[in-house]
């Protein structure tokens, strides 16, 4: 869906729920630092309060064999 400095924003599909969903991935490589973990984990606390009509919910912050993701 696109692409910014820090990831990439995917469309993908929850299996559980059966609904589409984005999926924003933390480049590989980049998040090596532990302060950059913060940085992304901040992003998706910061983006989960926000409630517009325009703007997708955060469901879900976590790591998947050392990859980050919000969802």
């Amino acid at each position: 869906l696109g692409q910014g400095a820090f990831g990439a924003v995917y469309l993908a599909r929850d299996p559980h729920l059966d609904r589409e969903i984005a999926i924003k991935l933390a480049r590989s490589g980049l998040l090596a630092r532990k302060s950059d973990v913060r940085r992304f984990q901040t992003e998706a606390k910061s983006a989960a309060k926000l409630r517009h009509p325009h703007i997708v919910p955060v469901y879900e912050y976590g790591q998947v064999e050392g990859l980050n993701y919000i969802a």
